[in-house]
């Protein structure tokens, strides 16, 4: 995680890969540039998401990566693809900007994981400026740079 970006991974009990997949493609998710690595997009987000199968020694993992540029809704979206994964197979939430476990996505945790966003994104903005792009974590310093503001 840089500081251009939220990342959520969810730890899942045994969970086969075809669930997770199955999870991104209700949500409208597309293939992404490498083997299961897809993205969420629309007029309001852009979410990167990794799926990372289980083997004898490890879970299974989603991981969720989100730019800080991303429009406030696109929280909303995080949470939503949170809540179908939990759904579809148990596990819990690690939010890497806080630290923080969450084994479930109840009103208080669903809370605290949109003030972490709400504050990283005042911290980013405080450094680079406000800007509101649905775009990759990945694109954010090229954008930065051809706005001259980097």
């Amino acid at each position: 995680m840089g500081v251009e970006s939220n990342n959520y991974v969810v730890e899942l009990e045994p969970c086969d890969t075809a669930s997770l997949v199955a999870v991104l493609g209700r949500r409208g998710a597309v293939t992404g540039k490498t083997p299961l690595s897809f993205v969420l997009s629309s007029d309001d987000h852009w979410i990167d998401a990794l799926v990372r199968p289980g083997s004898a020694t490890r879970k299974p993992k989603i991981e969720l990566r989100v730019a800080l540029t991303n429009p406030p809704a696109a929280i909303e979206a995080v949470l939503g693809v949170l809540a179908e994964v939990l759904s579809a197979c148990r596990g819990t939430v690690f939010d890497r900007a806080s630290s923080e476990t969450h084994h479930e996505l109840d009103s208080g945790n669903r809370l605290r994981i949109v003030e972490t966003w709400n504050r990283r994104r005042e911290e980013f903005a405080e450094h680079f400026g406000t800007h509101v792009w649905p775009i990759s974590g990945a694109d954010v310093f090229a954008r930065l740079r051809a706005s001259g503001r980097d």
